[in-house]
């Protein structure tokens, strides 16, 4: 144990008499080695968090396009229940408890619309919210609505359109309902209702290329949420990160590892007409290519900060090299000197403190 600590503080001393060109070159080949792992340490986590960033951005730019392709969906809910609403025909045929009419005029629109816009329902109601005809499922009719279809109830209300997700009796989808007056008089209302499951969910796959998955809250389940449309077969996220969604109201972006596949996911609230939340819709999308870029140029650093540290290498032994030259004439001066030969007077080029040694060393 005491030859170890004697050794070790012989070594310690031993530097002191080491080359005075190896005393330049440790420390600042130390720290050229240093300033060149933290700059591209740096470079490398700059990188991944303006990747990570961007990712964000675009899945939140995919959010708002979601949404904004519902409140398309609903405007045209909307305007097609405005228009049957004014329709002098169906106003009549409403007050009168004409079915036949109303299916011989609406069923042919009604089968053209479901085929080319996804329309899903198209129901007349009589006042006060009693299911009048389905035109989706006309066996059906007759039932109250009052209990559970406030924007029935708020149309009559205010007089105005109304429209925005809501459960009926035969799904969940956008509806625009719209009141509808014969002779000044309340009759009833209609409604339009686009579908937003998975023939939705398909066309803005094929349009933006992302996977969605659409929840329903459902506090009888153990995620909280019960699935009501997807593109795609499997959920990629615990339970406590939909109901922390669902408890904050706000969106929710996040990386993950599923099955050696990198993914970037992001959770949203949609609102109902009454700005309440009716449902999440679970955003993902592949980061195969973002991963691919990070690796890239991961490698593009490190090879650039190798390529600077040898220069700096290089450039500070040519330095030391150059630095010491005139140490070495001065030494050979010296050692000529003292063993008595006579030497001519070196020629002083600099007035540093090499050229006052010089100098000294001609005098002697």
């Amino acid at each position: 144990m005491l030859n170890c600590n004697y050794n070790m503080s012989w070594n310690v001393r031993d530097i002191r008499h080491i080359s005075l060109k190896w005393k330049l070159l440790i420390p600042f080949l130390f720290l050229s080695l240093t300033l060149t792992a933290l700059l591209t340490t740096w470079s490398i986590r700059s990188q991944n968090r303006i990747f990570l960033e961007q990712e964000e951005k675009r899945l939140r730019q995919d959010y708002l396009e979601f949404q904004q392709r519902l409140q398309l969906k609903l405007d045209v809910s909307l305007a097609m229940a405005g228009v049957v609403a004014s329709d002098p025909v169906t106003q009549r045929a409403l007050a009168e408890g004409d079915r036949e009419v109303l299916i011989e005029k609406y069923l042919p629109v009604y089968q053209h619309l479901s085929r080319v816009v996804g329309l899903k329902q198209f129901h007349f109601h009589q006042y006060p919210a009693k299911s009048f005809l389905r035109l989706h499922r006309q066996e059906q009719f007759g039932d109250d609505l009052a209990g559970y279809r406030a924007t029935i109830l708020e149309a009559y209300e205010t007089g105005r359109l109304v429209g925005g997700l809501e459960l009926g009796a035969t799904g969940f989808g956008i509806r625009g309902v719209a009141p509808i007056y014969h002779q000044g008089r309340l009759v009833g209302s209609v409604e339009v209702g686009a579908s937003i499951e998975e023939p939705f969910l398909q066309e803005i796959k094929a349009d933006l290329g992302y996977q969605t998955i659409l929840y329903l809250p459902a506090d009888d389940r153990p995620q909280g949420v019960k699935l009501l449309a997807s593109t795609t077969d499997q959920t990629f996220l615990a339970g406590e990160l939909y109901q922390q969604v669902l408890r904050q109201d706000r969106s929710l972006f996040l990386t993950i590892t599923r099955d050696e596949k990198n993914l970037a996911v992001l959770v949203g609230p949609i609102k109902d007409y009454q700005g309440r939340t009716a449902m999440l819709v679970e955003i993902i999308r592949d980061r195969g290519g973002i991963i691919f870029l990070i690796h890239k140029y991961t490698s593009l650093i490190i090879l650039f900060g190798f390529s600077i540290l040898v220069l700096a290498m290089l450039f500070v032994w040519l330095v030391s090299k150059l630095f010491l030259a005139p140490v070495y004439t001065l030494i050979h001066q010296a050692e000529r000197i003292a063993a008595g030969a006579r030497v001519p007077q070196m020629e002083v080029m600099v007035r540093d403190e090499f050229g006052a040694l010089a100098e000294a060393l001609n005098k002697m």
